[in-house]
């Protein structure tokens, strides 16, 4: 299991761990091929949404894939961008300090979860979801616990400590949730990767269960075992 030590002060991801470097390329290539297959054949864009992107009416109905292949589809260039962007400043971080297969187990479990959120909210919803969003927010979350001082650029002007961050887009996605009408945005997906993140990082008995599989063997999970210098107090 990989490691890498961390410091304090302000950080924009550093190198491209292994997964998030994987990530990042299946996420563009499929945006690619978004975008050029409804030009050479007509209509294909469009079907690949609604039936690779998640549609909670079909989901409900066996659709069961549609959980993990809606977080390799994206809307438009900047939705690409912004998603990949924060992958990369807070999942190669994560990477490094957990490892490449818990990093993945978590990236798919709150991504999945952000899915199941909205299908159980909306389950009769008929419009396709797509994104990684869920997944970032639970990124987002578990750079937050890990390193709750690390300040962060709110539309790369304002520094703000992760801790508090986290707070305020939480806040800003609940809200936005509970408003009436669809804004095209799915703000309860993004609620539920964090949500799924916060089980995945403090409910889940991780260290219990890897004790019983490798008896002695330490495993680098729990949040408290990493920390920045500068992180002294718990989200």
């Amino acid at each position: 299991m990989s490691r890498r030590p961390v410091s304090g002060g302000f950080s924009l991801g550093g190198s491209l761990s292994t997964v998030v470097r994987l990530l990042i390329a299946w996420n563009v290539i499929i945006f690619l091929v978004q975008i050029l297959s409804g030009r050479f054949v007509r209509g294909l864009d469009v079907w690949l949404v609604y039936n690779l992107g998640l549609v909670p009416h079909d989901l409900w109905r066996g659709h069961i894939w549609q959980l993990v292949t809606y977080m390799f589809l994206h809307g438009e260039f900047f939705h690409i961008l912004f998603n990949m962007l924060a992958l990369w400043m807070f999942g190669s971080e994560l990477e490094y300090l957990w490892g490449s297969k818990r990093f993945l187990q978590y990236y798919f479990f709150t991504g999945i979860g952000a899915g199941i959120t909205n299908a159980l909210f909306e389950p009769g919803a008929i419009y396709p979801i797509i994104g990684a969003s869920g997944a970032i927010y639970g990124l987002l979350l578990a750079f937050a616990l890990y390193f709750p001082n690390r300040p962060i650029l709110i539309y790369f002007l304002f520094p703000v400590p992760a801790k508090y961050f986290v707070i305020i887009f939480g806040a800003i996605e609940f809200f936005a949730s509970i408003q009436p009408g669809r804004s095209g945005i799915a703000h309860l997906a993004h609620l539920g990767g964090l949500v799924f993140g916060w089980v995945f990082l403090r409910v889940i008995p991780w260290r219990w269960l890897d004790r019983r599989r490798r008896s002695g063997k330490r495993q680098i999970y729990d949040i408290r075992d990493y920390r920045d210098l500068d992180d002294h107090r718990k989200l």
